[in-house]
């Protein structure tokens, strides 16, 4: 179906993004000199920064398209703008510092070898620069949801294997997202609060989608229930609005 295609694809090229992100942070890794981390920090952080600001560019298009195309498909008539979000240029660096040459500095003082600190470091920062890159994707999707009048809520969707952490805070995305539809009151607008569960861990590979007026079947009267199986099923891959026809045996008209 074609709403499942576009959840496929959308995970897909966030973890393009993430992945082209963490390369490049491997080919700048080099700049982190372990026998003068004071000296060489400054020059690795701003390089490591300019990487993710890159990515996130190139992660707020493919969410600003795949709003759209999640508009279209929902069957929401014409054209609407997209809400592109600011990269936090200073917040990435003050993170960098803190997983790059302070935690360098304590693993070394711990008695690690540079080999192994500095495969523990990068992780952590690769970590950090690809969540801040394909956070991209995420605020463009959250920022032109609350803007839009004919969406409900956004929603995050939890790919294979999902840890504890991010299947509470999918579950929470829509609990808030039935509150927003139900305080909707039947009308096409509906006021919804910033969603519940929109915090990322590095390396997460959750992405969100919007729901539109209709999207969600009045017939899943026990909302535990059906989050709990929605959770079950989601963590298996399957698309939230297959699973809502699965459930409620309805078209919802995409």
């Amino acid at each position: 179906m074609v709403a499942a295609a576009l959840s496929s694809e959308l995970r897909r090229e966030q973890t393009a993004i993430a992945e082209r992100a963490t390369a490049e942070m491997l080919a700048v890794y080099g700049s982190l000199n372990f026998k003068a981390i004071d000296l060489s920090a400054p020059g690795f952080i701003e390089a490591a920064v300019s990487v993710a600001e890159r990515r996130h560019r190139e992660a707020s298009v493919l969410g600003g398209d795949m709003y759209l195309s999640m508009r279209r498909d929902a069957g929401v008539a014409g054209n609407f703008q997209v809400e592109w979000p600011e990269f936090d240029a200073e917040q990435l660096r003050r993170d960098l510092i803190v997983l790059g040459p302070v935690a360098a500095k304590k693993l070394m003082s711990q008695g690690e070898r540079i080999p192994q600190a500095a495969r523990s470091v990068f992780k952590l920062t690769a970590g950090r620069v690809a969540k801040a890159s394909i956070a991209g994707v995420r605020d463009t999707i959250s920022g032109t949801t609350t803007q839009d009048s004919q969406a409900v809520a956004y929603a995050r969707q939890v790919g294979s294997n999902p840890c504890d952490f991010c299947l509470l805070m999918a579950e929470n995305t829509y609990k808030s997202a039935y509150a927003a539809l139900y305080a909707a009151g039947g009308r096409k607008r509906a006021k919804a609060p910033q969603p519940a569960g929109s915090k990322f861990h590095d390396h997460c590979k959750c992405t969100l989608v919007t729901l539109f007026a209709g999207e969600i079947a009045p017939g899943a009267r026990d909302r535990q229930a059906f989050l709990s199986d929605w959770a079950k099923a989601s963590g298996q891959g399957t698309g939230f609005r297959e699973f809502v026809e699965q459930q409620e045996g309805v078209a919802l008209g995409y």
